[in-house]
């Protein structure tokens, strides 16, 4: 965002296009340069949820 803080939103794959979300998911964040400032544990909490609401991910 425009302050500075990360978000990520997760949907169910209902389509089935992604193999592996979670690898997917890591493989964003870390072409966006944004590994060291992501918190994973809340990544893989979303990523079991897909709630499809975007939260904040910021360390």
């Amino acid at each position: 965002s425009d302050s500075g803080r990360i978000f990520l939103e997760v949907h169910r794959d209902v389509y089935r296009k992604i193999e592996d979300m979670n690898a997917e998911a890591k493989r964003l964040i870390e072409s966006k340069g944004l590994s060291d400032k992501v918190n994973w544990q809340k990544v893989n909490v979303m990523l079991r949820e897909k709630s499809g609401v975007a939260k904040d991910i910021t360390l």
